[in-house]
């Protein structure tokens, strides 16, 4: 995809995996990490996706087709405000991590948090509520007429809502007016703030982002060559606003110097909804489709430090684990990284209560471990929760499975990972750790898969799906990877893009989990009987 001008676009189109709506969406959001992406679509369904591998968290079904949809910054909550047929309906909240009800905030046309996650404003036809995010008290109320748009500035300092013909400027927490300015149009696209404390709008139809500086006073306007956006966004960082034409082209400025930055498109369809959050943009069509992109990096108001990058790299050097997402061979990942040359470090697998016939849930496992990164183990039978492969653990042969591609420590975290010969018992003396799971992936460096000849009969594992896996590197770097949806021979490629030199696959589908220091980065369906852990002392 060229770039508008010499700035190198780095905007990815991309279309939900395993996600098959078949209503136009109404209403899209994106959290301001880009970790999770919401929509609303018009047969009144909310669904809930990964950001970073676009897969399907959760689905709901809701009273009406949501107008507006609003992600906390802090990912714990998500906000619907919905379309108006006659009356006024409540705006609502869900938990943002299993989409179950958290309250109603009343009567509302619009809904923004606060950056800092501390207060949550509500617009409609009695005015403006500012309610509490902990509490969930109301703290504010501002009898005002019709509130069709609120914003909140970056700093969390700021609040400006359009009423009566006006947008009005308050200051967080003490809820005193700091000025107002005349609404130049009754229709607003999108209020927000940029990144200096101005104030800005895009307007619809003209393509125009209207701007003041933290005075209020008025500067240059910046405008779009699209003609009738059907959408616009502003960031909540301040640093861009973006507009969408009705054939999903994209115009993206800087907020500040109005500089255009890309103009890519995400494929076909007719767009009609649009939010732009972290470096991510995210837009929901007509057909039912929703897709999202990496806008470009918006320039620094100074040069990068190459003493602090440098120091940064030492330091980097020295952990023994960090994380890092990216796309590799086109599939998104999200890759955990574990040092196993530092002495801190201690692989080991935590299994469940009444092992090898019970479960216990992910979180649970963790905190018995007392984990610093966590994943899926082994496959196990559903109905019996036997595993599938060996585990061993303090050096103990827990169970004895006879099959797939074993991953196995010693107690100086050093690594080997070998087929299992089918029905064979293995010695795994002078190991402290074993986790038998697979297919193998990589072996001795080379794409290596044969899921039959280790065993695997089920077909439904051989199914594209979502993954998670574990392997390790020449330079004894462990890496716990998930990917979006792939066969067993494109997760192989990938893992060997990683430069694992031996890799293999771990359970998958309801399964699926992740875990880094004290955060959930996906939660798997269902009880697990085994995890492979990290504890970083």
């Amino acid at each position: 995809m060229p770039p508008s001008r010499a700035i190198c676009s780095l905007f990815v189109s991309a279309t939900i995996a395993g996600a098959q709506p078949v209503t136009p969406v109404t209403a899209v959001a994106i959290a301001n990490d880009g970790r999770a992406v919401f929509a609303g679509y018009s047969s009144g369904v909310l669904r809930a996706f990964d950001g970073v591998m676009r897969t399907p968290i959760w689905s709901r079904k809701l009273d009406d087709a949501p107008a507006q949809v609003s992600a906390s910054p802090n990912g714990s909550l998500v906000a619907v405000a919905f379309n108006i047929r006659g009356a006024w309906r409540n705006i609502r909240l869900y938990d943002a991590a299993t989409g179950k009800d958290v309250r109603a905030l009343g009567i509302g046309a619009c809904v923004a948090f606060s950056p800092d996650s501390k207060w949550i404003a509500v617009g409609g036809p009695g005015g403006l509520v500012i309610v509490d995010a902990t509490t969930m008290q109301v703290a504010k109320r501002f009898d005002h007429g019709l509130v069709l748009n609120v914003a909140f500035d970056p700093a969390s300092r700021q609040l400006a809502y359009s009423s009566n013909g006006k947008i009005v400027v308050l200051e967080v927490g003490t809820w005193l007016g700091k000025g107002n300015v005349s609404q130049p149009t009754f229709d607003i696209l999108a209020l927000g703030f940029d990144k200096k404390g101005g104030l800005a709008i895009a307007e619809p139809k003209s393509g125009k982002v209207t701007r003041w500086d933290a005075d209020l006073k008025s500067l240059p306007p910046v405008q779009t060559k699209m003609r009738s956006p059907v959408a616009a966004s502003l960031s909540p960082d301040g640093s861009a606003v973006a507009f969408i034409g009705i054939q999903n082209q994209i115009e993206v400025y800087d907020l500040i110097t109005g500089t255009q930055l890309t103009s890519p498109k995400l494929g076909g369809g007719y767009a009609n909804a649009f939010s732009l959050a972290s470096n991510r943009i995210v837009l929901g069509t007509l057909d039912g489709q929703v897709r999202w992109g990496t806008r470009p990096g918006i320039r620094s108001d100074r040069p990068p430090s190459t003493i602090s990058d440098a120091i940064a790299n030492v330091l980097l050097k020295k952990r023994a684990d960090w994380i890092t997402t990216g796309t590799v061979l086109g599939s998104p990942v999200r890759v955990i990284q574990i040092d196993l040359k530092n002495p801190r470090v201690k692989v080991g697998v935590e299994v469940a209560s009444g092992f090898p016939t019970g479960a216990d849930s992910f979180e649970s496992l963790v905190q018995r471990a007392q984990a610093t990164a966590a994943i899926t183990g082994t496959f196990f039978d559903t109905r019996s929760l036997r595993p599938i492969g060996d585990v061993v653990r303090g050096g103990n042969v827990l169970y004895r499975g006879h099959m797939g591609t074993a991953l196995a420590f010693t107690v100086d975290n050093e690594p080997l990972m070998r087929r299992v010969p089918y029905g064979r018992t293995q010695d795994w003396s002078g190991f402290e750790t074993v986790l038998s799971c697979g297919p193998a992936l990589v072996l001795d460096g080379e794409v290596n898969v044969d899921a039959v000849g280790e065993g695997f009969r089920d077909p439904a594992i051989f199914s594209t799906t979502a993954r998670v896996g574990v392997g390790f590197t020449a330079d004894q770097r462990l890496l716990m990877v998930a990917t979006g949806p792939l066969s067993f021979g494109g997760f192989a490629k990938v893992m060997r893009q990683l430069d694992c030199t031996y890799a293999m696959n771990l359970d998958a589908g309801s399964s699926r989990a992740l875990y880094y220091r004290g955060r959930t980065l996906i939660r798997p369906g269902r009880q697990l009987t085994n995890i492979l852990y990290v504890k970083v002392d």
